[in-house]
């Protein structure tokens, strides 16, 4: 959303480019290599190509992971 509001899409959005903030317990996107700016206009469009392709990233975390206590918790804050 943070990039959306000044009209960037980052374009790559895969599990190499999200870190973990340790303290916090906040997911960090990085790497804006292929992110390109667009027109308000285009705004709905790239909105729904990256959820899009958060919720494939979603389903393979899943995939690839067990719940535990502390995943858990993260997950009902």
């Amino acid at each position: 959303q943070q990039l959306h509001r000044v009209g960037v899409c980052h374009g790559d959005v895969y599990g190499h480019n999200i870190r973990i903030n340790k303290r916090t317990h906040r997911a960090i996107l990085l790497d804006l290599g292929a992110a390109w700016r667009f027109p308000w206009s285009a705004a709905p469009i790239m909105e729904s190509l990256e959820l899009r392709a958060l919720r494939v990233l979603a389903q393979e975390v899943l995939e690839r992971t067990q719940p535990t206590p502390r995943t858990t918790q993260l997950l009902q804050r």
